[in-house]
């Protein structure tokens, strides 16, 4: 079991990072991966999340790196729970239209730091390629929630296509048929901010047992792109809750592997 998509106090999560590893730890996933919001610097959406410490910065992003790293070490050993390193970079605008979140994943914690949240999304997709990061678009349709939407990737999601490796077509609780039914390459995420969230979708990857052993994140990124893959709905309320999915996509996403 894995989740592709949560945050910490680093940005706008309850938990800190430590804390969010041992919350997933305990509850069994063997991936997961950290994306703070990391949002553009130029726009007054931008400077309020500055403002309210709701974003990496220049000045934090070295130390989330540091962080993860040493956390990733502290993960495996404890939990056997690979940790990925990411970033959502968070371009809101005053038009849904106009907005876009990309979850960009590294091999490599300081490859993040090639990434530049006022990049225009394609920019930033062609500079994540580059450097062999997985692209995940965020919640590209209406989460059915008063908040901020973010559409511009699902409006031009034939230009984006060729570098995103996977559209959620889940989120938190909230399932998004025309995703999951579009033929493009999905996956499911809880979006995790808070405990509060426990119940959520998230994803079950199908690996080889080489693949199961060791957990490199090569290996997983591969699984996502091949689309071995499954959505489930998780109800992770108690410690060791990861035998308890409610709900799987039968018939629109099939298992493989």
């Amino acid at each position: 079991m894995a989740d592709f998509h949560t945050h910490t106090t680093f940005s706008d999560g309850t938990l800190s990072l430590p804390e969010l590893i041992d919350w997933y730890g305990t509850r069994g996933a063997r991936v997961l991966a950290i994306t703070d919001h990391w949002c553009q610097r130029t726009t007054p959406l931008g400077r309020m999340a500055k403002l309210l410490k709701r974003t990496l910065t220049p000045d934090s992003l070295p130390r989330y790196i540091e962080l993860l790293e040493s956390e990733a070490r502290r993960a495996w050993h404890q939990y056997q729970m690979r940790i990925i390193p990411g970033v959502e970079l968070t371009q809101n605008t005053l038009s849904h239209h106009r907005s876009a979140h990309l979850v960009v994943l590294a091999r490599n914690g300081w490859d993040l730091a090639a990434l530049d949240p006022d990049h225009t999304p394609l920019e930033a997709c062609m500079v994540a390629k580059r450097l062999s990061m997985l692209v995940i678009a965020a919640h590209p349709v209406s989460t059915g929630k008063i908040l901020h939407q973010t559409y511009h990737l699902w409006d031009n999601r034939k230009l984006y296509a060729p570098y995103i490796d996977a559209w959620e077509c889940a989120t938190q609780e909230r399932f998004f048929p025309e995703v999951a039914t579009s033929g493009l390459p999905v996956i499911a995420n809880s979006d995790f901010h808070s405990p509060r969230q426990a119940e959520a979708w998230r994803t079950r990857l199908n690996l080889s047992p080489a693949e199961a052993e060791t957990l490199s994140i090569g290996s997983l990124f591969d699984a996502i792109r091949a689309r071995r893959l499954q959505p489930v709905l998780t109800d992770w309320r108690e410690p060791k809750a990861l035998a308890r999915p409610r709900l799987e996509l039968a018939g629109l996403i099939p298992a493989t592997g």
